[in-house]
């Protein structure tokens, strides 16, 4: 037996085992649409592809969103996988989920509340609602209640996917676990609710082929293919990532060689920009689920600071060229970062996992970068090479 099939036989072990746990609250005592003092309480809404107005259309944006509901499919796997369920959502039923965080696993045991497959009335408006709700068992991170439905309103034909979850952590005797729920629990929560309701609208679109035939009402972009594209993309973010590692070094050298100086603060203003930028960087490059290359980043910063051997025509002191030198190598490197932030904006058209607003913020910062380094570039040229500049020795 190999070790995958051992690891499944222990997790459909586990999940048989679920059986004899209990909840880890009582949900009675407990008004779950109310916000109360120690639990959050977070409510979603993700407008999906519009329909007709009046009952869903057979294989349309509802009964898409549903079939993806019913299967679990629109949690980010990255996050929560679903590892073992007896069959669809009924009451009674246990799941068992594996949550990922920094490369720990932690398996969670959940229990099927309610099933709800009706038409009600909301402010007045028709709405037809299918869901479920699933709540926490004992040895999970949490306890709570998370529902998650699929909703038309029949008179407009809007529809749309929504999350509500009324939580807390569970206490825990592992004080690592509970140090990091204490940091990263909260954060991962709204990640995993966020990236369910983008998830769920680039599905359902996708299942509807909306790119061809509603883009604008949908406002769908399709995700790119696992495959040689989203392969080549990750190699040229780290690229750039380890271009970013020789940036930054050489933008805090520039700001070190001008202490004192009138530009002194400028340079540290630029520097520190630069620094955020590559920050932005490794984001990015979390967002869409690719790795982080260590070892180019090592590689340029390596070269960064063997380039300073370059005497520039002065031996014992550091020279004037060295400054021009640098500018104008600080300028290229904002150039080309300028056009790696004008490239994912074009690739923002396939990968919903990328913020085209902040692209264009990132964008418009790099030009401000290069009207600082141009005008210090210039006024640093001039006086270095300005008529009457004794020669170096």
């Amino acid at each position: 037996m190999t070790r995958k099939e051992r690891a499944r036989q222990r997790m459909r072990r586990r999940h048989a085992d679920l059986h004899r746990c209990r909840l880890n609250f009582d949900p009675r005592q407990h008004d779950m649409t109310r916000p109360e003092p120690g639990w959050n309480l977070d409510d979603y809404r993700q407008q999906l592809p519009p329909e007709p107005p009046g009952p869903p259309v057979p294989g349309g944006s509802w009964e898409i969103a549903r079939r993806l509901v019913r299967g679990y499919q629109y949690a980010d796997p990255r996050i929560i996988r679903e590892i073992c369920r007896s069959g669809p959502p009924e009451p009674g039923r246990d799941m068992l989920l594996e949550a990922r965080f920094y490369g720990l696993r932690f398996h969670l045991g959940l229990r099927v509340g309610d099933v709800v497959d009706t038409t009600i009335e909301r402010d007045g408006r028709p709405v037809r609602v299918w869901g479920w709700n699933y709540q926490t068992l004992e040895g999970h991170l949490e306890r709570g209640q998370m529902d998650q439905e699929v909703r038309k309103w029949l008179d407009t034909g809007e529809v749309e996917f929504h999350i509500h979850v009324f939580s807390q952590a569970a206490p825990t005797p592992h004080p690592i676990v509970r140090l990091g729920f204490l940091f990263f629990g909260r954060y991962m929560q709204l990640k995993f609710y966020k990236r369910a309701c983008r998830r769920m609208k680039a599905l359902t679109a996708a299942a509807l082929g909306a790119p061809r035939v509603c883009p604008a009402a949908s406002g769908y972009r399709p995700r790119m293919e696992e495959t040689r594209s989203r392969q080549l993309l990750g190699i040229y973010l780290n690229d750039h990532l380890a271009a970013a590692a020789g940036g930054v070094g050489l933008a805090y050298r520039l700001a070190r060689g001008h202490r004192g100086s009138d530009d002194a603060e400028q340079l540290r203003r630029l520097a520190d920009d630069i620094a955020a930028d590559r920050g932005a960087l490794l984001a990015i490059l979390k967002s869409l689920g690719l790795p982080a290359r260590r070892y180019k980043s090592v590689a340029v910063w390596t070269a960064e600071k063997a380039g300073r051997l370059k005497l520039n025509g002065s031996l014992l002191r550091r020279s004037p060229l060295s400054d021009v030198v640098e500018l104008e190598a600080l300028t290229l490197a904002v150039h080309g970062k300028r056009a790696g932030w004008r490239t994912l904006l074009a690739v923002a058209e396939q990968e919903p996992a990328l913020d085209t607003e902040h692209l264009r913020k990132l964008q418009a910062r790099a030009d401000d970068q290069l009207t600082v380094l141009e005008r210090l570039r210039t006024a640093t040229s001039e006086k270095v090479f300005r008529q009457g500049q004794p020669a170096a020795q």
